[in-house]
């Protein structure tokens, strides 16, 4: 996960989505 959230920078939501098992939509 935290790769993930490396790209942060890039897509803050999208990783934030990932981060959270694409709760959101």
């Amino acid at each position: 996960m935290i790769k993930e959230l490396r790209v942060i920078s890039q897509d803050r939501q999208y990783i934030y989505c990932s981060a959270t098992l694409h709760k959101k939509p």
